[in-house]
């Protein structure tokens, strides 16, 4: 089960870019630009802390 989750969240993660570049096409407001760069910043972090999670576990 856990083997799921990091592709999980990765598919999360481009869905989540997926909508944020579909909202700049179609005149995105200057928050959902924020938002969209706050997202695209944090997420490699979330990736990057969960896949060293994974990682541990795998290792113990």
């Amino acid at each position: 089960m856990k083997k799921y989750l990091v592709p999980w969240r990765i598919f999360l993660s481009v869905v989540t870019l997926a909508l944020y570049f579909f909202n700049v096409i179609s005149g995105a407001t200057l928050l959902s630009l924020a938002i969209g760069v706050l997202v695209f910043v944090m997420l490699p972090e979330i990736i990057i802390k969960t896949w060293k999670k994974s990682h541990n576990k795998i290792e113990e």
